[in-house]
């Protein structure tokens, strides 16, 4: 039986990074919007796709373009540096991009390349301060592992301590148990 053949991608060029940002460049959205128009919502540059580039630089706005438009928000390129969209807007540390891809439904426990999942992300390269964005990711039920626990606490041990205690206080009635008794054993 012959294999079925995917097909292929188009090529996310370079300029779509620079449009939405990428180092340090004038944000252009509707420059940016033009491009995914060209190229689709499929298309993928090292693992990047439209979505996940707009997550990762925080663009909530074209986050939600993008979802309008149809873009699926647990596409993963296939490519060995692919990464989830949530993945992307935890890694970039951007609360307001997570919030939009949540509301979409994507999978709060979606992992990267490296089985990461999004609140894993929150705590990799903290150059920013990622309680709010942590707080909505527990907010939203996703699961505090032993590998999110030492994350948490290589970034700030009484400030993860507290960070759990508040997502605690802040669980509605019926919802999951206490976050940091939610601890599950596997990396």
């Amino acid at each position: 039986m012959a294999k079925a053949k995917i097909p292929a991608r188009k090529r996310l060029p370079w300029t779509y990074f620079e449009a939405l940002g990428w180092g340090g460049k004038r944000v252009d959205e509707e420059r940016a919007r033009g491009i995914v128009r060209r190229v689709g919502l499929d298309a993928t540059n090292d693992g990047d796709t439209p979505l996940t580039v707009a997550a990762l630089l925080g663009r909530a706005g074209m986050v939600q373009w993008l979802i309008d438009q149809g873009a699926d928000v647990e596409d993963v390129a296939p490519h060995p540096y692919f990464k989830p969209a949530l993945c992307a807007a935890a890694y970039g540390k951007s609360p307001e991009a997570a919030a939009v891809l949540i509301a979409a439904g994507a999978n709060l426990e979606a992992q990267d390349r490296f089985g990461l999942t999004p609140l894993a992300n929150a705590f990799i390269n903290c150059f920013t301060d990622p309680s709010r964005l942590a707080a909505l990711l527990l907010g939203h039920g996703a699961v505090v592992t032993d590998r999110v626990r030492r994350l948490g606490e290589e970034w700030d041990a009484a400030g993860f301590r507290a960070l759990l205690a508040g997502a605690a206080r802040h669980a509605e009635p019926g919802a999951a148990a206490d976050p940091a008794s939610q601890v599950v054993s596997r990396p």
